[in-house]
């Protein structure tokens, strides 16, 4: 290093450095509280130093070397500098070039005690948005089936722009900028940045997460109005997504078998019903029970509608349907008087309930049967009639039942629209009335009914 003692400067360049290092040991020996005058006297050494530069052929090794080692020990000076000095005022009239860093030292920015745990909020936010993408990848995998409806495009865009702002903002040094400029605009103080980022991806968590969960219940729904219209491809599209979302609800696994009940694909419809069973779905054991009739395993199906009715509670419908399946149960086992009382029931509880079934009347029609093979055909008169009116039957093989009993005639009369689609209960009224010999049907069961014609 170069003194003063054992160097005599041969340039004027040499000489600038030699008085910048003079400077800045007595800048150093004055650190940390340095005067005003210290800090300025530094500066402009330096300022001569950059003046003679540009006559770089002059600059020996050893004061290039020296220079570098000086301006090494004034960047380790900077914040002192910077806290002695107000620079912005020095630079109004000196209007030094960028290149000139001794003059733009600059106090670390000091650290708000809101900032202290912005690491934290960050935390927080990224695994936020990591919960919320997952949920949204569950909800896409859902709707591949069948594809999205319009509401659901709209909700899956928005909540997916989210993700990838607030995603962007907290994962990238541009994102971050990008987002503290929109925070900026929205009035947000930036000491509070990383607080709002982490209240939005929150926020947006919750939103996905809700739909997340109420979706099921909503394509739920639509499944239900889409069967009751008799629209079969629809209803599945629905309850299949909704399966995708929530596989642990066994209220989707009843209308999805009967909707393959519905076109006679029995052994698809026992796996629905038989994830129903499990976890103890009334429904469940009613609507596996309705297979088993229909494959002929009628003491099993009698079996597991016992069980079902064991199993009810304060739903009318469903008893209705048990009641109704174990006494058709009995009836083709030929158990006629059980089947009479199951019958009975069944009616009874159909009476209380004010909304139109689809399936229901059914429990007139069978027991116009029980009635009729016990010979009691005056009455059997009485529940055949009730069957022309209000038997709406559910599914292929109810409707088959129709051509396999004493009043098969019965079949060209009846409503099939809750079956599958193409027809709606309107236009299904209307065609029975062009099709159905009403009056000679009638006739024909009051002259069943008189005793000299019973078989």
């Amino acid at each position: 290093m170069m003194t003063e003692s054992n160097h005599k400067p041969t340039t004027d360049l040499d000489g600038a450095i030699e008085s910048y290092q003079a400077a800045l040991n007595e800048l150093e020996s004055a650190a940390p509280n340095l005067s005003e005058i210290e800090a300025v006297k530094v500066l402009l050494a330096r300022d001569a130093v950059q003046q003679l530069l540009p006559d770089k052929t002059k600059l020996s090794a050893i004061a290039f070397i020296s220079l570098i080692q000086l301006d090494r020990r004034l960047k380790q000076q900077g914040e002192a500098i910077a806290r002695a000095v107000n620079l912005e005022q020095f630079r109004e009239p000196l209007n030094p070039d960028p290149s000139a860093w001794w003059w733009f030292f600059e106090l670390p920015p000091e650290i708000d005690p809101w900032d202290r745990f912005d690491w934290v909020w960050n935390v927080i936010t990224t695994g936020a948005l990591g919960l919320a993408g997952s949920y949204l990848f569950i909800t896409l995998q859902a709707f591949a089936i069948g594809g999205l409806g319009v509401t659901e495009a709209f909700g899956t865009i928005a909540q997916g722009t989210g993700i990838a702002l607030i995603g962007k903002g907290a994962l990238t040094a541009d994102g971050h900028q990008q987002v503290a400029k929109l925070l900026h605009k929205m009035g947000v103080p930036s000491k509070w940045h990383s607080e709002v980022s982490c209240g939005f991806a929150m926020l947006l968590l919750l939103s996905v997460y809700g739909i997340h969960r109420s979706l099921p219940n909503y394509l739920y729904k639509k499944a239900v109005a889409e069967y009751d219209a008799g629209n079969l491809a629809h209803t599945e599209e629905k309850l299949l997504q909704a399966i995708q979302l929530n596989s642990e609800d066994s209220k989707f696994y009843v209308p999805l078998g009967k909707v393959y009940e519905s076109t006679g694909e029995l052994d698809k419809a026992l796996v629905q019903y038989k994830n129903a069973v499990v976890n103890g779905n009334p429904e469940g054991f009613n609507s596996i029970g309705r297979v088993y009739i229909q494959q002929s395993k009628f003491d099993l199906a009698e079996t597991l509608l016992r069980a079902g009715l064991q199993r009810v509670k304060n739903d009318p419908q469903i008893e209705y349907q048990l009641h109704r399946n174990l006494g058709w149960a009995l009836l083709a086992q030929k158990n006629y008087p059980a089947a009479e009382r199951e019958l009975r029931q069944a009616i009874a509880i159909d009476d209380q309930i004010t909304e139109e079934q689809i399936g229901g009347g059914m429990a007139y029609c069978f027991l116009g049967e029980a009635l009729t093979e016990q010979k009691k055909m005056s009455e059997a008169e009485k529940y055949w009639l009730e069957c022309l009116d209000y038997a709406r039957p559910e599914t292929v093989n109810e409707y088959r039942w129709f051509v396999q009993n004493s009043q098969r005639e019965l079949a060209s009369c009846v409503d099939t629209s809750g079956i599958t689609g193409g027809l709606d209960h309107e236009l299904a009224t209307q065609k029975v009335a062009q099709s159905c010999d009403r009056e000679g049907l009638i006739q024909s069961i009051k002259s069943a009914a008189i005793p000299g014609n019973q078989n």
